[in-house]
């Protein structure tokens, strides 16, 4: 059984996926955040290579290299994810329950200390749906681990309870 910092006990629990079970529900959703985890690190990397030995200073490379790596851990982490659930090895799962709360921090601290005055209320607006997702995100995927987790602790048999240890 696993220990209640590993469980994460602020999030709910869900038996299935919004439109099918929680293992496919979580295989789309690798998948996709595979692809565009891909896609954004090397639509950053050709970007930068292309443009950045004439036009950036400083603050670019800085935000370019963050970027960069942000979306390969993204991509290292939804791989270890996706391995975790064809190969039924839960710990695979909890480094990319982690990157989707750094994800919810970033949007958050994006949409809410980024934004200027003027933008912020819209910002607020544009970046909910975003949020919403990545929050569902993490709620499937630690449901699923979870899940794993209890098939590991008992296969086919009740959950053995154990007993304090006995003082003399």
């Amino acid at each position: 059984m696993a220990s209640n910092i590993r469980r994460f006990p602020w999030l709910p629990v869900v038996d299935r996926g919004c439109c099918c079970s929680l293992e496919a529900c979580c295989k789309v959703q690798g998948y996709i955040c595979a692809v565009l985890c891909l896609g954004s690190f090397l639509g950053i990397a050709i970007t930068w290579m292309a443009f950045c030995g004439r036009y950036c200073d400083a603050n670019a490379v800085t935000v370019g290299s963050l970027a960069l790596t942000v979306g390969l851990v993204g991509f290292m982490t939804t791989c270890m994810f996706l391995v975790g659930i064809y190969e039924k090895r839960p710990q695979f799962i909890t480094p990319y329950v982690v990157y989707l709360h750094f994800q919810v921090f970033t949007l958050i601290h994006f949409a809410v200390f980024v934004a200027k005055p003027p933008f912020l209320y819209s910002s607020l607006f544009f970046m909910l749906p975003p949020i919403v997702a990545t929050m569902h995100m993490i709620v499937c995927a630690h449901s699923l681990r979870l899940k794993m987790e209890d098939a590991i602790d008992r296969p086919g048999s009740p959950p053995q309870v154990a007993s304090a240890p006995k003082l003399v």
